[in-house]
């Protein structure tokens, strides 16, 4: 999930932070729990973002997909609905996913 990083916000927990580089050259910040080291959120190299993992959530019953990326690596049984926003790699433009966002929160 695509947030602004002024609405993001860490409640609680230690984090441990690891960059690492992107196939497109780019730095991108995960950060971890540092208890479970489940991977929680990163900061791409795209100014004003933060990408959190939805499944670490306490409530994703809201949050709906509008889009895929990494489509060409996804598991054999995973069924990807064609009139999303997909990606077969990383999305180097992200406006289709805001765009998908913002239509879908208009209906």
């Amino acid at each position: 999930m695509i947030l602004r990083n002024e609405d993001f916000e860490v409640l609680s927990g230690q984090t441990v932070r690891y960059d690492r580089k992107a196939e497109s050259g780019n730095v991108t910040a995960a950060n971890f729990c540092a208890h479970c080291y489940g991977w929680l959120w990163n900061v791409p190299a795209t100014p004003g973002i933060t990408v959190v993992r939805a499944g670490t959530l306490d409530n994703m019953d809201w949050a709906e997909p509008i889009g895929n990326i990494w489509t060409d690596s996804k598991a054999a049984w995973v069924e990807i609905d064609p009139k999303l926003a997909n990606f077969p790699k990383q999305a180097v433009d992200r406006t289709p996913l805001f765009d998908a966002w913002t239509r879908h929160n208009q209906d």
